[in-house]
């Protein structure tokens, strides 16, 4: 994994961003903060197994990525419908 000039957070073989220590994902935080509105602490509360620091590193990189990572959740919602789809028949 690549470190990323965030505390926190790296870049898997596939260029997605996810928290070093978990296997969290930041676009998996990023919907919980968008989605549901979730703040840092409800984000903290939603997964203890994360540090805030970590939370905070995850959106301040959401943020400043925000396209890319936006691009990243549609990408995932497409898959997540072919299978949804290929499921029906």
């Amino acid at each position: 994994m690549k470190q990323t000039e965030y505390p926190h957070i790296y870049l898997d073989p596939k260029g997605q961003a996810q928290l070093g220590n978990s296997r969290m994902k930041v676009a998996h935080l990023a919907t919980g903060h968008v989605h549901h509105g979730w703040s840092a602490q409800e984000l903290f509360w939603q997964y203890p197994n994360l540090s805030l620091a970590e939370i905070h590193s995850a959106l301040a990189y959401y943020y400043d990525h925000k396209d890319s990572v936006d691009l990243e959740l549609q990408k995932a919602e497409v898959e997540l419908e072919k299978l949804g789809s290929n499921t029906d028949r």
